[in-house]
This record gives C-alpha cells, structure tokens and sequence, in this order.
C-alpha cells in the first residue's frame, strides 16, 4: 500500500508528489472516507499522539470537518495544560506560530499558508496538505509539512502531522540517546507510517492508492 513517503534529511531535493490515476474503487473509498469523519473524534486530534514532553503545537485542522471549510486552513492548539484543543483560525496560529519564535529570540521566522485548490472544472476542492509546529523546552522544535494524495490523503496528513512530532521528540528526550539525529528522524518516519497503516486498518479503510508526501 501507498503510505507515508519520507524524503532523506538534510538533504535538498524537489518535492515530488506520486501521480495517482483515477480507479473505480475511488468513489468507495471517498465514500468510506466520509463516513469515518462524521465521527466527531475522528476529526479531532488524537490525544495518544502528544509527545510525552511539549510546551506547544499547533496543528492543521481537517477540511471540511466541523464546518473548516475555509479557503485557508484553521488549526488546533494543544497545550500540556489544556485536556481539550483549542480551535484557531489561520490568522490565530500564524501568529501564535510567530510569536513562538520571537519569544525565543530566534533567527528563524516562520510563516504559515495552506489553502484549499479547486478541481479541473474549477471548483473548490478540499486541502489534502496539512501541517503541524511542535515546540518543546528549550530551543527544540518540530516542523512537519504533509502534502495528501489519494481518496484518503487528507486523513493520511492529518494523522502523520500528529504521529511523527511525537515519534521524533520522544527519542530526542531519551536519558541516553543511541540514535544519530538523522537516525532518529528516518526512524520516526518509518514509524508514522506503520502506525498510518494500523489506523486506517482499524477503521476499515483501504489506504491503496492514498497516503502522503512529508517533509520534516
């Protein structure tokens, strides 16, 4: 199956997103798609996906999922102090995305823009990308940038955007680390997408021909 795709670190490469042909299953596997996300806990982020240690994240919300169906895209803040997520418009986690970064006086200025498409006929279409921003104490933070493709690209981002900051900074807070960097990110990647693969069979969808491109 089409899973997540990594691309190898600190290297520089073209963005490259797997050309996916129509199939007759599609209109099914949108259709199961749809049925998975009037679940309102699927539409939210799953808390079993929190690193263990974090101070903030602000996560890309699901298109058209309670009612986002924004040309750009709203987000979720998790905070260790909040039990619930607290639902931001784009303007509200670019600036907090902002702020993060001048609180911690940095040279790094980061900046967030994810925009619905529209289709051949030109329609709006729904995001398929997603994005996260984990920060954690001290000067360690984890971007990820998730570019969806397939009937289920949309739940393959929003599900890796969570998995592998936790993956990543969960190894990264070890008391003895025996991973390089390097290591630890492909590792990380490689779990997202097992535990992409465990998700999707849970709720009985068919991930061929889905997944997600990611950059971290």
């Amino acid at each position: 199956p089409a899973v997540a795709r990594r691309q190898a670190p600190f290297e520089s490469r073209r963005r490259l997103k797997p050309v996916v042909l129509p199939h007759p299953d599609d209109a099914e596997r949108g259709a199961e798609a749809a049925r998975l996300l009037r679940s309102p806990s699927a539409c939210r982020p799953d808390p079993s996906l929190l690193p263990k240690t974090f101070s903030l994240q602000v996560l890309g919300r699901l298109d058209d999922c309670e009612g986002t169906g924004a040309d750009t895209k709203p987000a979720w803040l998790r905070t260790p102090d909040d039990i619930e997520p607290v639902a931001l418009d784009s303007a509200a986690a670019d600036e907090i995305i902002s702020d993060l970064h001048s609180s911690a006086e940095s040279s790094v200025e980061v900046a967030v823009q994810c925009m619905r498409g529209h289709d051949c006929e030109g329609r709006p279409a729904a995001s398929q990308d997603n994005y996260s921003v984990t920060h954690t104490f001290g000067d360690t933070t984890v971007y990820v940038v998730c570019d969806g493709y397939g009937p289920l690209g949309h739940i393959s981002a929003f599900r890796v955007a969570q998995s592998l900051p936790k993956f990543v900074l969960d190894a990264l807070q070890l008391d003895e680390l025996t991973e390089s960097l390097e290591e630890i990110l492909i590792s990380g990647f490689d779990a997202a997408s097992k535990d992409l693969i465990e998700y999707v069979s849970e709720h009985g969808l068919d991930l061929c021909g889905s997944g997600t491109t990611l950059s971290c």
